[in-house]
C-alpha cells in the first residue's frame, strides 16, 4: 500500500501551503462561531502537520463580506 502523505522515517511533514489553509479556515470557524466537532477536526489535521503549531496564537477572524450593490 502506498502511502499518499509519505515522510522520510523520523521526520515531520511540513506542509506550509496546508498549513496556511488550515490556519485560515480555523480563525474563520472561530470567527463564525463554527461547531466544536468541526474545529477539534481542523485541529486535529494541523496536528497531523504541525505536531508542535501554538494553536492558541490563532486569532478569531470574521469572514469577508461583499458589500457592493
Amino acid at each position: 500500500m502506498v502511502r499518499i502523505l509519505a515522510t522520510p522515517e523520523g521526520s515531520v511533514m511540513r506542509n506550509t501551503y496546508a498549513l496556511f489553509g488550515l490556519r485560515r479556515l480555523y480563525a474563520e470557524r472561530l470567527g463564525r462561531g463554527g461547531s466544536k466537532a468541526d474545529l477539534a477536526h481542523i485541529r486535529a489535521v494541523i496536528r497531523m502537520i504541525s505536531p508542535d503549531e501554538d494553536l492558541t496564537t490563532i486569532k478569531p477572524v470574521r469572514p469577508h463580506t461583499n458589500r457592493k450593490g
